[in-house]
């Protein structure tokens, strides 16, 4: 199993080879093609097999890779087994010639050699998403093929807990990215059913056996005492054996856009549980209401935001609570109310919006785009001014708590201050990398900033900077201010977050997620701590770093 398959046109090697050596360095294992073999059997099933067995299929756009028909023929076979795609661009190409599973996906660009760190970075970040679920897929999808491919003989299928926990996965794919595929499911199914025939078959024999031993049994109340003790294990493996494939059955309902249907089924086996509690194993209780409530909460969603063209980057709520700012990579922002119902869509940014911020007062919406401007606007989607003086993108701005005055960050490596006649006011200097993420403390004297070469900075209004904050080993993704402004809290890409003093100390380190931490904010007491990560999960601590 590989972390990544490249596909590429061998015009394009000299890239690819900067490409696989940054990964490498990054302790990924790679798949590549490094020679222009011509095509056989042999070489095309070693391709085959390359990309089954990765968790991640990159795709190195150019006009090269978009005319190769074996690139074409890697595409389609990892579009197949739903592998998880990410394109990037090495040169531009036409849209019309990208193919279909690729041109609906969001692509990383590399064309500025100047921005490779930067979207390197952000490759990563994509590669390692929701890791353990892709390397489930990977693992299941090459086990499933093999038992097809030995004529789906019940020797290659799952047991035990092997087939409880490919249960698990599958239940859990229903909401995730890659989906499961169909071989996947008929793997997993023919599995239980074979588990359930298994299970069926030993309570025969059990039954048998006892039914020999009570011909000689001394007492016959003994023997007929266990016989009733050996029928009552062969109901209870019938009961969970029943519950579990209900619950995949209801799942795979769901799956297939049924969802009345999948509520019934998950009803019944929801009943079936509660009239046998004291004969259901707890994981399978667990996976039927696992089952249930997924079920529910799909049929019954609400106020779904619908109406952007592509992925949308950032949210914002107006400090009144009654509208929701979306920034979209559709070069959109989009204004809604709390009922989902669209009310202006901000149009003028090029490029990608990348943050949206309300002003304190919520009467006026700022946000940052890739085509490395700040835009202001009304509540009537109206432009009010627009912000130069970035030599790259936007990846982050905030309101000054008195809203006169505006901070961005961006992948010029500063920070700049503006006041709201777009005036920029001061540049603040010293990040090597992209700043990401900017904040105020709560008495807009003091700014920190968060950036990709892993530190955090504090400064004052004047630009001058009075702190650095070291001890992230990875990108610092999030900063924040504690209400009291006393304290800053730090996200970071090493999976952890950190609470500092205003003299740059650091005080806590809060371990437990397994993926990038990407957002920290405190409550409004300053008591608990949030943190939002790539791993799918939100954590609450306290300020001694318990969760």
């Amino acid at each position: 199993m590989s972390d990544v398959f490249i596909s590429y046109s061998r015009k394009d090697k000299a890239f690819v080879e900067h490409l696989y050596q940054a990964l490498k360095e990054q302790g990924r294992e790679t798949w590549v093609d490094w020679h222009a073999i011509e095509w056989t059997e042999d070489w095309w099933q070693a391709i085959q097999r390359g990309i089954e067995g990765t968790n991640t299929f990159v795709f190195v756009l150019s006009p090269n890779s978009v005319e190769s028909a074996v690139c074409r023929d890697e595409i389609n076979h990892a579009v197949k087994h739903n592998k998880r795609l990410i394109p990037i661009v090495y040169q531009p190409v036409e849209a019309q010639q990208v193919h279909e599973a690729l041109g609906k996906l969001n692509w990383l660009f590399f064309c500025d050699a100047d921005r490779f760190v930067e979207m390197f970075g952000e490759l990563v970040r994509s590669i390692d998403m929701d890791l353990e679920y892709v390397k489930g897929h990977t693992r299941l999808l090459e086990k499933a093929i093999e038992w097809n491919q030995q004529t789906r003989n019940e020797s290659f299928l799952l047991r035990g807990v092997d087939l409880q926990t490919a249960e698990a996965w599958l239940v859990k794919g229903a909401s995730k990215q890659p989906q499961p595929t169909q071989l996947q499911g008929e793997y997993i199914s023919a599995s239980r059913a074979a588990e359930i025939q298994r299970q069926q078959a030993e309570a025969r024999r059990q039954q048998v056996f006892m039914a020999g031993v009570g011909m000689f049994a001394f007492l016959a109340f003994g023997a007929a005492a266990v016989a009733v003790q050996q029928r009552q294990v062969a109901e209870r493996r019938g009961i969970n054996a029943e519950l579990n494939a209900q619950s995949l059955t209801a799942i795979n309902l769901l799956e297939s856009n049924l969802g009345i249907e999948a509520l019934v089924e998950g009803l019944k086996a929801g009943q079936k549980l509660k009239s046998a509690t004291q004969e259901v194993e707890p994981e399978t209780a667990m996976r039927v209401v696992s089952a249930l409530r997924q079920i529910v909460y799909s049929v019954h969603e609400q106020n779904r935001l619908e109406g952007h063209g592509n992925t949308i980057e950032s949210v914002s709520f107006s400090p009144d609570g009654k509208t929701i700012a979306t920034g979209s990579w559709d070069n959109t922002v989009k204004l809604w109310n709390l009922k989902g119902e669209e009310l202006k869509t901000l149009k003028g940014h090029r490029d990608v919006v990348r943050s949206v911020s309300f002003s304190p007062d919520g009467k006026t919406i700022a946000t940052g785009s890739e085509d490395a401007t700040i835009k202001l606007w009304n509540l009537e989607g109206k432009e009010l001014k627009t912000l130069k003086g970035h030599g790259s993108h936007i990846l982050c701005v905030s309101f000054s708590p008195d809203g006169k005055t505006i901070v961005t960050g961006s992948g010029d490596r500063t920070a700049k201050l503006w006041n709201l006649e777009g005036k920029e006011l001061k540049t603040l200097k010293g990040h090597d990398v992209f700043v990401a993420s900017v904040s105020f403390s709560p008495d807009g004297k003091t700014i920190v900033t968060g950036s990709g070469d892993t530190t955090a900075k504090l400064w004052n209004l004047e630009g001058k900077e009075l702190k650095t904050l070291k001890g992230h080993r990875s990108a610092v993704k999030s900063v924040n201010f504690s209400p009291d402004g006393k304290t800053i809290a730090t996200g970071s890409e090493d999976y952890t977050a950190k609470l500092w003093n205003l003299e740059g100390k650091e005080l806590k380190t809060l371990k437990g997620h397994s993926g990038y931490i990407t957002s920290v904010s405190f409550s409004p007491d300053g008591k608990t701590i949030a943190t939002g990560s790539w791993d799918d999960t939100v954590k609450l601590w306290n300020l001694e770093g318990r969760n």
